[in-house]
């Protein structure tokens, strides 16, 4: 991943971290990351643990944050989360959901943020 990437996605992890922050949610963790793959956020409101997604848009290249999540991303997302779960020891009877923050920030003097909540779920 290039440097440029990486401030782009730290920007939005931040952004979105802010946004969470404002609606109640504490940050737990912020780019987990292990061999099975990364979580953007981990965090917790009201007992839920939430493994959250963040997209970053800062061009024109702007997609739908659903379409911009692909099956694959998802795997790697419940694999990472699973590594996470089993390495912080958390109770199996912990509720868990898995959202999306999509950041805009193409052309506007503020982003705009869309939070989308149990954005997709495990069949297992």
């Amino acid at each position: 991943m290039s440097s440029l990437a990486r401030k782009k996605g730290a920007k939005g992890e931040a952004l979105a971290a802010l946004y969470l922050e404002q609606k109640g949610y504490r940050i737990l963790t912020r780019n987990y990351t292990c061999q099975a793959g990364e979580i953007d956020l981990v965090s917790e409101k009201e007992g839920v643990l939430v493994f959250v997604e963040v997209k970053y848009y800062s061009d024109r290249s702007y997609m739908d944050a659903l379409d911009s999540v692909t099956p694959a991303k998802i795997k790697k997302v419940f694999r990472a989360c699973d590594h996470y779960l089993w390495t912080q020891a958390v109770p199996e009877d912990t509720e868990v959901r898995f959202d999306i923050v999509a950041i805009d920030e193409t052309g506007e003097d503020f982003p705009h943020i869309k939070h989308i909540p149990d954005a997709f779920e495990r069949d297992d």
